[in-house]
């Protein structure tokens, strides 16, 4: 995975903060990414998602709000693991919050949620993934502005 530009609070992924990279460097050292994805608006306040071939969950870039979902509000330079499972299948960041599918069907939510769009039925901010009811019945994800979205289906 590689990353360029402004890198404001990190989203590089380069280990550096506010220097600009005008030209692609390798984000962290892992080389065995399966999907990454960016927050919504594209805003710099958003964090930075990739999942594995192995199912890992890795954040990097702005933690305000715990949006990147390791248990703090620290900006991260470099990908972090978020938890130690490895059975993440779709990602769907938000604006400071994110939604996520788990293999088992499960949905988690973490980050901003003032406006109840993490959707665990409260309005406190998550900075560690926290599960979206009890159904395992979803098979996608996507985040946005102040709403979370799912599709019902079925996880490969």
């Amino acid at each position: 995975l590689w990353g360029w530009g402004q890198n404001y609070h990190g989203a590089v992924g380069s280990n550096k903060v506010l220097v600009r990279h005008s030209s692609p460097v390798q984000v962290g050292t892992r080389t065995d990414w399966a999907s990454v994805s960016h927050g919504a608006n594209g805003g710099a306040e958003n964090p930075i998602f990739g999942i594995t071939t192995a199912g890992h969950l890795y954040g990097w870039g702005s933690n305000s709000n715990g949006g990147i979902g390791d248990g703090t509000v620290v900006k991260r330079s470099v990908p972090v693991q978020i938890g130690s499972l490895n059975h993440w299948h779709k990602m769907g960041p938000g604006a400071g919050n994110t939604v996520a599918v788990q293999t088992n069907g499960t949905l988690w939510g973490w980050g901003y949620n003032e406006r109840g769009a993490v959707g665990d039925g409260t309005v406190i901010y998550r900075s560690s993934p926290v599960q979206i009811g009890s159904l395992t019945v979803w098979a996608d994800c996507v985040g946005g502005k102040n709403a979370m979205l799912g599709i019902k289906g079925s996880t490969p």
